[in-house]
């Protein structure tokens, strides 16, 4: 068993990973989410902080766009010292397989930048109880067991770099992994399921509109102000609400 860490050491071999928080300004349901403020932070600032506090070592990256309109995220990783990377605004899947070689990962975390309530602990149980290098692609996605909004995928860059080629249609450039999911006989799969708090398989916990934020806010006051909040917590919140 090894410990989570951004190089991690596995057979005298150094296996580099980091997370990559998918972020634009120009969302076309709730335009400026990733700064709106919760809280007193912005929404991509909660995400990286909760990463951060839990998982220090791993290096956390915004990927953004090259757009225009995304100055604004650019400028605003650089005032907080948040590694930013910039590319595609619509081809998100080359965005992703760019940031993961730019700082020359074997593996990349892939969190999409509305998922507030997303729980890093998730993440660092699982690289601490399985070998994650004996899998393509780890998803906890897949049966929904976990609520919307609290989705992590890990893919191996080089596994990613070969299956890219086969992303021919506009979907499947702008969401990451939706050819992963309708071909399921490709790479090595592991997958991570919630098996302890049922009530929460598919709720919808995204932040994708002005309603998801005032829900947010009330779990938030509901956890006591804290901003990371517990998978038990969400489940509490849902029990009583």
């Amino acid at each position: 068993m090894w410990r989570c860490t951004s190089k991690i050491v596995k057979k005298k071999k150094v296996v580099e990973i980091g997370i990559v928080i998918l972020s634009r300004y120009s969302s076309s349901r709730f335009h400026g989410k990733a700064l709106h403020i919760i809280n007193k932070k912005t929404l991509i600032d909660h995400i990286v902080d909760n990463f951060k506090n839990i998982l220090p070592e791993v290096k956390c990256v915004i990927a953004t766009s090259t757009e225009k309109t995304d100055d604004i995220i650019w400028e605003h990783c650089k005032s907080k010292r948040i590694e930013c990377f910039r590319g595609s605004l619509l081809n998100v899947s080359e965005r992703v397989l760019k940031c993961s070689l730019n700082y020359k990962w074997n593996y990349f975390v892939r969190i999409n930048g509305d998922n507030l309530f997303n729980d890093p602990n998730i993440l660092s149980n699982v690289m601490n109880e399985i070998d994650i290098t004996d899998f393509d692609f780890i998803s906890n996605v897949q049966g929904r067991t976990f609520p919307y909004g609290i989705s992590i995928e890990i893919i191996k860059t080089s596994f990613y770099q070969k299956i890219i080629r086969n992303f021919y249609s506009d979907h499947h450039k702008e969401h990451v992994t939706s050819w992963l999911y309708e071909n399921e006989e490709h790479g090595k799969r592991y997958t991570i399921k919630n098996k302890r708090f049922k009530n929460l398989a598919g709720v919808k916990l995204s932040i994708d509109t002005i309603k998801d934020v005032e829900i947010a806010k009330k779990i938030i006051e509901f956890n006591g102000g804290e901003n990371y909040v517990p998978l038990k917590v969400l489940d509490q919140f849902l029990i009583n609400k």
